[in-house]
């Protein structure tokens, strides 16, 4: 996939040691949108995992995965959505021939599963990237324009053109957008908390 210079692409890396050479590419052009790709070592290339969503990505961030078997991926877009992803493995038989899915080779597989995993893929099954929306809203007017994650990966930031930078977190397995603050002076934030009021309900 080519992306020209002007898209200005976004990326992250993945920082779990069980999610070794994952990377997340966040386009402009709203036909490639968001992508996951795996480094391939014994390759020195990297592989098109599957597609995420679909739109125009201003940001992308993999959140610090503190142990955790799966990952946490949040994405900021031009039309002031804020997502955040849940990616996690799973095994699949067979090797999947969509572009959507991927099969990781065994030698890759050993450095991040336990041992009765590997007997699993060595029988013929496949390690398969499973994506689910654990956030979607439009939190922002206009474009949403950066997210970032505190250092534990449970608290999420976002930044946008309107001068908001709201606040996220997981309440009961459920994430919930739990604060907007504004960077403009106090007095003119009074206004803008009562525009806030339904975003928070």
């Amino acid at each position: 996939m080519s992306v020209s210079v002007g898209a200005s692409p976004k990326l992250s890396w993945s920082k779990s040691r069980m999610w070794k050479g994952y990377l997340a590419l966040g386009c402009r052009n709203g036909e490639h949108g968001l992508s996951i790709y795996k480094y391939d070592g014994s390759k020195r290339e990297l592989k098109y995992i599957r597609g995420v969503s679909g739109g125009s990505v201003t940001d992308v961030s993999f959140a610090p995965s503190m142990g955790r078997s799966f990952l946490f991926l949040a994405a900021s877009y031009e039309d002031g959505y804020v997502r955040i992803f849940k990616l996690k493995k799973s095994l699949a038989q067979g090797s999947p021939n969509t572009p959507d899915t991927t099969s990781t080779t065994t030698t890759t597989t050993t450095t991040t599963t336990s041992s009765s995993a590997r007997k699993r893929i060595e029988k013929g099954q496949t390690e398969v990237v499973e994506v689910e929306i654990m956030f979607e809203r439009p939190v922002h007017k206009g474009a949403a324009s950066r997210v970032a994650w505190d250092i534990t990966g449970t608290l999420l930031a976002s930044a946008g053109q309107d001068d908001r930078f709201p606040l996220y977190q997981s309440v009961g397995g459920k994430w919930e957008l739990i604060d907007i603050q504004h960077q403009s002076p106090p007095a003119h934030q009074q206004l803008q908390q009562t525009e806030d009021a339904h975003l928070l309900q």
